[in-house]
């Protein structure tokens, strides 16, 4: 399956690829992402490609095409200044799961960032369900990120909310560190910085420092000088548990 694959980096100047784009979108990702406060209109999400025009925090979108099939996409927002890359969404068109796509993907975004544009970072965020709200008897999504290396960020996330008719979303922040994979500890400053980073750039939030959810996050934040990283399944082994009984 993983072969022949057709890498399309979506652009404004590109008609063809935002048609792919809208196309993905409507068909896949809407599919994949049921809860409304988890998304951000397209019309929203296309703005994203303008943030390219800042270097510090370009945003990047990827679709994945064999045989002129669309197979997912991705999206990842680099945070120069805090050394850090977010994987805004990652998605794999339900026909061709389990394939092993959504980690061809990651790791094509990742290469095509440091060949095309010279991109490295320490640090990779990315916001995951909660297993005590996923309507899943599986945990199989948290044992993908934990393979890739990503651990649960110990504080009380949210989601902000994405516009004035949602609401915010119970999540687990994730992180991977790229030079150390033993780490147990990140910094709460460098946490601090990513949540108000993404909120602004990634989630358009135009003033995150007065964003309610936000400060109750930094509140929790600033009660200690490091947060301790999770592997996940052994912090959910509960929950684990509890479901297969």
């Amino acid at each position: 399956m993983i072969s022949n694959i057709k890498t399309i980096e979506v652009a404004q100047k590109d008609k063809e690829s935002i048609r792919l784009f809208e196309k993905f979108y409507n068909e896949i990702f809407l599919k994949a992402f049921t809860n409304e406060n988890e998304t951000t209109p397209l019309d929203d999400v296309l703005q994203y490609l303008n943030s390219n025009n800042n270097v510090n925090l370009p945003n990047h979108i990827f679709i994945y095409m064999q045989d002129n099939e669309i197979l997912g996409g991705i999206i990842v927002d680099y945070f120069k200044e805090i050394d850090a890359l977010a994987i805004e969404f990652i998605v794999v068109n339900e026909q061709f799961r389990n394939q092993g796509l959504a980690n061809y993907f990651i790791n094509n975004a990742i290469e095509t960032l440091y060949t095309k544009y010279n991109i490295k970072f320490e640090w990779i965020f990315i916001e995951i369900e909660r297993p005590e709200v996923k309507n899943k008897e599986d945990m199989a999504y948290m044992s993908f990120w934990q393979k890739n290396g990503f651990k649960m960020i110990d504080f009380d996330y949210q989601q902000p909310a994405l516009g004035y008719n949602k609401q915010p979303v119970n999540m687990l922040l994730c992180v991977k560190n790229t030079i150390n994979k033993d780490i147990d500890k990140i910094p709460s400053e460098l946490v601090k910085l990513f949540i108000s980073d993404y909120a602004k750039y990634s989630m358009q939030i135009e003033h995150p420092q007065i964003d309610q959810t936000i400060m109750k996050m930094e509140e929790q934040l600033n009660k200690s000088s490091y947060q301790d990283l999770y592997i996940l399944l052994d912090k959910y082994k509960e929950v684990f548990d509890n479901r297969i009984r």
